[in-house]
């Protein structure tokens, strides 16, 4: 479904990034990237004054980050 920006909120947020981990399938690394991409966008829009929250919708998600692999360089 689409969604304007006034309509997200912390709970959407939420719910999506669990239906993209269990409905999906997607691992955490991608789902990582599509959030901050996601919170990115809600950051600008707020930047440039074309949404206004009373709670940012990213203010209780936490993205995880996903651990450094080491590489052998040779």
């Amino acid at each position: 479904p689409d969604f304007l920006l006034s309509d997200i909120n912390p709970m959407i947020v939420e719910n999506y990034s669990n239906f993209l981990r269990n409905v999906k399938g997607i691992g955490e690394t991608t789902i990582g990237m599509m959030m901050s991409r996601t919170r990115t966008i809600i950051n600008r829009g707020i930047k440039m004054q074309l949404v206004k929250y009373d709670i940012n919708p990213f203010a209780y998600y936490k993205i995880k980050s996903s651990p450094v692999r080491e590489v052998d360089l040779t």
